[in-house]
């Protein structure tokens, strides 16, 4: 990838989701170019394409620089209309230890948002944030701070971790700890 401002490169692949027709491959990533900060972007790659420099059979969908309120990671709609993003905002005054998430609908076609999902405050401890959808696009599972659960008419639906596992959390990243017996392997 060049920019005007010189070459660039791909330093993180966020996220990745197909329409419905498995046509198209949406790909969220962050991207640097010499001493600028990472920038996100989100952009749909034609897979149908003859091959080649995949960027030529592409469009930008959605890009950020430097945010207050940033965009994390998105996922494709089946129709490819709209994506459905993780939204944060960090460092909330009055609120040391939290940050501020949104779970938003918003327009494949210039970013605009359409209708929010879910709103909450979490523990700013832990994952950054992680956001999985089933193929209707009408179910989300959000892992962010300390939620985990299900999206449902606009409230979490906690889920609980797997009996025998146990989870930590330290800085921006937790662990699974499994306790208990221990699962037999067999042998190969």
């Amino acid at each position: 990838m060049v920019s005007a401002a010189g070459s660039s490169r791909i330093v993180r692949v966020v996220g990745l989701s197909w329409t419905g027709d498995s046509a198209t491959l949406v790909v969220t990533y962050h991207w640097k170019s010499a001493d600028m900060p990472d920038y996100l972007a989100i952009r749909a790659l034609d897979v149908r394409s003859a091959g080649g420099w995949m960027q030529r059979y592409s469009r930008l969908l959605y890009s950020q620089g430097q945010c207050a309120v940033c965009v994390y990671d998105a996922l494709v709609s089946a129709d490819g209309r709209t994506l459905t993003a993780f939204v944060a905002k960090d460092q909330l005054a009055g609120n040391a230890g939290h940050r501020e998430v949104w779970i938003i609908r918003m327009s494949a076609a210039g970013g605009r948002p359409l209708e929010v999902l879910f709103h909450s405050l979490v523990s700013s401890v832990g994952p950054d944030g992680d956001l999985a959808g089933d193929a209707s696009g009408q179910n989300w599972i959000l892992l962010a701070g300390d939620k985990f659960g299900w999206i449902d008419a606009g409230h979490l639906v906690p889920l609980a971790p797997a009996p025998g596992f146990v989870s930590s959390c330290s800085g921006n990243s937790c662990e699974m700890h499994l306790t208990g017996p221990q699962p037999m392997h067999p042998s190969w």
